[in-house]
């Protein structure tokens, strides 16, 4: 059965109007964090630590994962400073504290940092990555990713591709549906 990933806009109506019989995860981000996301702040929507923490809880009451975007291109090197460990560290402490089941990276330090440190946490790896082969998918899984989000449009409708990314890759493949 198919399931979809749903993106979440914060709203506190969201959650019970979902039909949860096709969708078993949600995804989301605050507007500016360390890390930074795939998208400009200004086309977040705006919530607070406080009522975001709450939208997770409600997600886990309805049954429902929770994915926390973590998908900036780059970091400015600012990973391998002390100041921005602490700083990545602060956020994924966050993270962890307010239940959320898994983080999607498109950075490979942030994937094998949370791998070693936060176990807990599934880590998938975002379509800003642009995995588009067998080969790139490999890196990915090798280094630790539970999930791959295939680049899009690339790879959706390349069957062959896709069958050879199944027979090849262990870890969750996911695909981007429009």
């Amino acid at each position: 059965m198919v399931k979809f990933i749903v993106a979440s806009n914060w709203q506190k109506d969201l959650i019970p109007s979902l039909r949860k019989d096709y969708i078993d995860e949600l995804y989301g981000k605050l507007v500016a964090d360390f890390v930074g996301g795939g998208r400009q702040s200004f086309c977040l929507p705006e919530v607070s630590r406080k009522d975001a923490a709450g939208h997770i809880l409600e997600a886990h009451r309805n049954n429902l994962r929770f994915n926390y975007l973590l998908n900036g291109f780059c970091l400015d090197n600012k990973e391998y400073t002390i100041s921005g460990q602490r700083m990545i560290h602060r956020l994924l402490s966050w993270v962890v504290n307010v239940g959320v089941d898994s983080v999607t990276v498109t950075v490979p330090y942030l994937l094998e940092l949370i791998k070693k440190q936060y176990p807990k946490l599934k880590v998938y790896v975002s379509s800003l990555a642009g995995v588009n082969s067998v080969e790139r998918a490999k890196y990915w899984e090798d280094l630790g990713a539970d999930a791959i989000t295939l680049f899009y449009p690339d790879v959706n409708r390349d069957f062959r591709l896709l069958s050879a990314l199944r027979k090849n890759v262990k870890c969750a493949l996911q695909l981007i549906a429009n």
